[in-house]
């Protein structure tokens, strides 16, 4: 939730330096596991890295934002495994 605090980047240098270390921290495991998947080619490397890092992420965060603007009425572990679920569909190496 913090991460959809952009409001939270134009108060102090401080939280803006921690939000870019969480997304940091969270890219960088993305980025293992996807660059992981692409050498054993379990998901296609058609798409660098970096641009699929970029969509998962920013998959994640709409998800989290249309979760906050529905003031929480679904549940977001459910959804959020459905998002996984499909953007995994779409990583993969097709045969």
């Amino acid at each position: 939730m913090i991460v959809l605090s952009d409001g939270l980047l134009d108060h102090t240098e401080d939280i803006k330096a921690e939000i870019q270390k969480l997304m940091s921290t969270n890219a960088t495991h993305f980025k293992s596991i996807i660059e992981e998947g692409q050498k054993q080619k379990i998901f296609s490397e058609e798409i660098d890295s970096q641009y699929l890092i970029h969509f998962t992420m920013g998959s994640f965060r709409l998800q989290m934002l249309k979760w906050k603007m529905s003031n929480f009425t679904f549940d977001i572990e459910i959804q959020g495994i459905k998002t996984m679920n499909n953007l995994i569909k779409l990583l993969k190496n097709k045969p």
